[in-house]
């Protein structure tokens, strides 16, 4: 599981420098950081998911992505299409 969150906070970071944030239904931003990732991977336990997924927003590029965390604490971002091959492939 080490290994899982390490790779999962390269990830977090790697969005944070690009200045990406989670885009909530109410239209407020909220950064992605290590404290979101547990609360998410916790959510996913407590609530018998395999994964809960977010509309992420990348400054400057257009169009719809999000990030999924999974229960077994990978995180995975990217396009909506991607994003839902993934969830569909597990």
């Amino acid at each position: 599981m080490t290994n899982i969150i390490l790779t999962a906070e390269r990830h977090i970071q790697s969005l944070n420098n690009n200045g990406a944030s989670i885009r909530r239904p109410d239209g407020t931003k909220e950064l992605v950081t290590m404290d979101f990732y547990r609360r998410a991977v916790e959510q996913c336990v407590t609530g018998g998911f395999s994964a809960v997924t977010y509309e992420l927003e990348l400054p400057g590029i257009d169009g719809d992505f999000q990030i999924a965390f999974w229960r077994d604490g990978h995180v995975d971002s990217g396009s909506m299409r991607s994003i839902c091959d993934c969830l569909a492939s597990r």
